[in-house]
């Protein structure tokens, strides 16, 4: 699929989708990590997993 003819396949996601997607799981990730020194604890990694689930749970469905 060209980006030029998006509107035919108006039902599937932009080619570059998965780009953005992964982006914002990285941000969410790196905010709750922030500037750790390599070691990471155990409510930095629940809160990692916690983000993780609501960032899948935000997809539809269908």
């Amino acid at each position: 699929m060209r980006l030029e003819n998006a509107d035919t396949y108006s039902d599937l996601p932009l080619p570059v989708a998965h780009v953005v997607l992964r982006c914002q799981l990285s941000q969410t990730t790196f905010r709750i990590l922030g500037s750790s020194a390599g070691s990471t604890s155990a409510d930095e990694i629940v809160a990692i997993q916690q983000q993780t689930e609501q960032w899948f749970a935000s997809f539809s469905s269908t």
